[in-house]
C-alpha cells in the first residue's frame, strides 16, 4: 500500500501499531487514527476513498452493528469504485447483512474464524 489510515481505540494496541511503524519505517506512510471505528465512519470522509479496507470489529458485535458499520463505510467518499472490505469475525456468526448493491466476493474459514471479501457492486453503486 502506498498508504494507509490505522484507526484503533485500545492504548496497548496503539503503541504496539506505533512500534511496528517505526521498525519497518512505514511512518511517512501511515496515520494511527486514536478512536473506534464507528466514531472513525461518522466523521469526515477522507480526501482520498479507500481501495481496501480491513475490518476486524470484536467477535461478539452482533451482525445488526456491523451492518450499520458497512452503512456508514456506503455512504459517498468512503470507498473508491471497485473497493473492497475485508471482514474477520468469528465463524459461528456468519456472514453480516450488507448494503444494497453489495456482494460477497468470497469468504473462506480459518478454525474459528471467518475472513469475507464483501463490497459494492460496480453495476449497482451511485455515481
Amino acid at each position: 500500500a502506498t498508504s494507509a489510515v490505522i484507526v484503533e481505540r485500545d492504548p496497548r494496541a496503539q503503541d504496539a501499531i506505533r512500534r511496528n511503524l517505526m521498525s519497518t519505517r512505514t511512518t511517512d506512510r501511515a496515520v494511527l487514527r486514536k478512536r473506534g471505528f464507528v466514531g472513525f465512519l461518522r466523521g469526515p470522509a477522507p480526501e482520498t476513498p479507500f481501495d481496501l479496507v480491513f475490518l476486524d470489529p470484536p467477535y461478539d458485535l452482533g451482525a445488526q452493528d456491523l451492518s450499520a458499520v458497512l452503512l456508514l463505510l456506503d455512504a459517498p467518499g468512503w470507498l473508491a469504485p471497485g473497493a473492497g472490505v475485508v471482514l474477520e469475525r468469528g465463524h459461528s456468526a456468519g456472514p453480516p447483512g450488507l448494503p444494497t448493491g453489495w456482494q460477497v466476493s468470497w469468504e473462506r474459514v480459518y478454525g474459528d474464524t471467518l475472513v469475507v471479501l464483501v463490497g459494492p457492486d460496480a453495476d449497482t453503486r451511485p455515481a
